[in-house]
């Protein structure tokens, strides 16, 4: 794709879309933004307007995607398209993973019905391949899937102790519906763009703006330690982290990059295994003078083998050598802000 292409980046306002747009537009990308809500993500218009111009980002509205025609007359013009919206969260299997599902599959339909794009990525999760096992030691592969949560997603009982179990499994039917959509439109000379998934682990690392966006979605995991109040995150196994900037950097490859074994496949955002306790090592670093609350007892670690050789790669072409950010760097970076 050339520079100053014109890409979709679903559900723009979010964490991670964000970053991705930001990314893009540093690129030398433009950047078409959906948002349920314009007015009320008119921010973001500012901030990118203020850092790279006029006429580089734009806002649209769109939701909906599970629906058939949610991008109908978004497309004019556009390139590449990153579909980084969610479906939220439930702990009811149905009709939510039947949504997600349906919210990649139609975009994937739209767009092949669009002869200007020619790259599409979507957003997956490291949930989608890999079960959390804590002092486990195993190795994953490029294809495999978190079949125990696809299974187990549809065990009662349905309460809030399954809402990230049916996450993944959503995020498992939805890659494989893809990939079965993408195989049937190649067979039949029907794909006009290459498909790509990127799975992030944990994202954190700083936000665009901290005044409009406050602590969003797992960036604001680690600000639950700092501040001593951490009933809804304790829970959260040992598993793999990603800056966003680089989970960001990754979408931006999967539009722009040669199709190779990584672009064209499944892209493996898993930066390095954390659990709390290096968090709260971290931040004990970076506030010497403050008090924290004391490690966690018995958490243990994630001891997989990932295949994250290949986003590795594709970060150390992109950042000059460095390849996945530490979550050292990522906490000074997320907490740049915050006077003890």
């Amino acid at each position: 794709m050339e520079k100053d292409s014109l890409v979709l980046v679903t559900g723009v306002n979010g964490y991670l879309a964000s970053a991705i747009a930001n990314e893009a537009l540093a690129s030398g990308l433009r950047v078409r933004g959906t948002v349920r809500n314009v007015s009320k993500s008119k921010w973001l218009q500012t901030y990118f307007d203020k850092h790279f111009g006029p006429d580089r980002f734009e806002l649209v509205a769109a939701d909906n995607f599970e629906n058939e025609g949610a991008l109908d007359g978004g497309l004019d013009g556009v390139s590449g398209i990153a579909h980084v919206a969610n479906t939220g969260l439930s702990p009811d299997p149905e009709p939510y993973i039947t949504d997600v599902v349906n919210a990649l599959v139609n975009p994937l339909r739209t767009a092949a019905k669009t002869p200007s794009i020619k790259r599409f990525v979507y957003t997956s999760s490291s949930m989608a391949a890999a079960p959390w096992k804590v002092d486990e030691e195993y190795t994953l592969g490029r294809n495999d899937y978190n079949e125990w949560a696809a299974k187990n997603a549809r065990e009662p009982p349905f309460d809030a102790t399954n809402i990230f179990t049916n996450y993944a499994a959503s995020k498992v039917a939805a890659e494989k519906a893809a990939w079965a959509w993408v195989r049937e439109a190649k067979e039949k000379g029907e794909l006009n763009f290459v498909f790509s998934t990127v799975l992030p682990s944990a994202n954190h690392g700083p936000v665009l703006d901290r005044e409009a966006q406050g602590w969003p979605s797992t960036g604001g995991w680690p600000k639950a330690f700092y501040d001593g109040q951490i009933d809804q995150v304790k829970a959260v196994p040992p598993q793999h982290f990603v800056d966003v900037r680089d989970t960001a950097k990754l979408h931006v490859a999967a539009l722009t990059l040669p199709e190779d074994g990584n672009v064209g496949s499944r892209i493996f955002g898993f930066g390095y295994p954390y659990n709390w306790n290096d968090v709260l090592a971290i931040l004990r670093k970076l506030y010497p003078n403050k008090t924290f609350i004391d490690d966690l007892p018995g958490i243990g670690r994630d001891l997989s083998h990932v295949p994250n050789e290949g986003a590795e790669g594709i970060l150390k072409s992109m950042k000059g050598g460095k390849g996945f950010t530490t979550l050292e760097e990522s906490l000074r970076d997320s907490f740049a802000d915050v006077k003890a």
